[in-house]
């Protein structure tokens, strides 16, 4: 009985399925010039595929790249903090800390640039993978 249920969902969802191409076929026959051979339209969404993971991939290395550095420009200044025990007088200690503020203010401006930058080739790169090709 159970494999009976399995069987009528199976042939239902085939059902859909073609039913669903069929009506995608007769809407794209209805703009002049698209052709819709299955070749074509596994090509093309192939080809996009292929673009689209490629520009995930290309701002996925820039976002790690770009943290790290972050990261990195983080311990340094940490490492420069922990010294502080061996300053001698008030206007030294001052010194350095606005010195700290100032490295960590300068990373946070980079890390905002870097990451607009990327928002922004992305885009770019989004609304070329959407302009169709002529």
């Amino acid at each position: 009985m159970v494999e009976q249920v399995f069987d009528n969902m199976r042939k239902a969802s085939e059902a859909t399925l073609q039913f669903q191409q069929e009506i995608f076929r007769q809407w794209a026959n209805a703009w002049p010039g698209v052709n819709t051979s299955q070749a074509t339209v596994k090509d093309t969404v192939q080809t996009f595929q292929k673009k689209a993971a490629n520009a995930f991939l290309d701002a996925f290395k820039k976002q790690h790249t770009a943290l790290n550095e972050q990261f990195d420009a983080g311990l340094k200044i940490i490492e420069e903090a922990f010294n502080t025990g061996e300053v001698k007088n008030p206007e030294e200690l001052h010194a350095r800390l606005v010195s700290y503020w100032q490295k960590s203010f300068e990373y946070l401006r980079r890390m905002a640039e870097t990451q607009v930058q990327a928002f922004q080739t992305a885009l770019a790169k989004w609304a070329e993978l959407m302009t169709p090709s002529v």
